[in-house]
């Protein structure tokens, strides 16, 4: 229970670096590489030009060998632009690079659920058969996690990925849709 609540107490100082701004925000282009299925990835490319967002805090970098480390799935995400950044009440990234432990990794970090529009998803196969993805990213501005303490938005409760750690959204009528039943739809 301890643990618990000291854990409470370190989000807060993560949602208030990303409030405040205290942290450097980084312009230009990130990465982050994920390993999934090849369902996954074909469901992917399904939604291009949507809205996804990744739901836990979401670790990326400036450099893009060191995101594909162990990966088949690379996302390329296009920052917004300082000026777009500035106007923003809310800071959508956090490079963290200069205090990390890990300096190499080059490091910056998103708050769970900032939004991202799919632009294009290209893939590969490789010698051994294996598809490789690469996915092109628009950081489209603040977590909606945030949204949900102002305007109380209801969440989807489902993750099409079986770690549960990246989702796509897809709305129909203003309301969410369960992303499983609808991939199960697709098919």
């Amino acid at each position: 229970v301890e643990d618990a609540h000291l854990l409470r107490f370190i989000l807060y100082d993560y949602f208030e670096m990303f409030f405040d701004k205290s942290l450097p925000y980084f312009c230009g282009m990130l990465y982050r590489g994920i390993h999934t299925t090849e369902e996954n990835m074909v469901s992917l490319m399904d939604r291009v030009g949507e809205q996804i967002y990744f739901v836990c805090f979401t670790s990326t970098s400036k450099n893009p060998a060191r995101a594909m480390v162990g990966g088949n799935l690379l996302f390329e995400i296009e920052t917004l632009t300082e000026q777009q950044q500035s106007e923003c009440r809310i800071q959508t990234n956090a490079d963290i690079s200069t205090f990390s432990e890990f300096p190499e990794e080059e490091e910056v970090i998103y708050a769970p659920l900032t939004k991202f529009r799919l632009l294009r998803v290209t893939y590969n196969v490789d010698e051994k058969g294996n598809m490789q993805c690469t996915a092109r990213i628009r950081e489209q501005g603040a977590s909606i996690f945030f949204q949900l303490f102002q305007d109380k938005l209801r969440l989807p409760n489902r993750t099409p990925f079986q770690s549960g750690t990246d989702m796509w959204e897809t709305k129909n009528d203003d309301c969410f849709v369960d992303v499983l039943e609808y991939m199960k739809s697709r098919i």
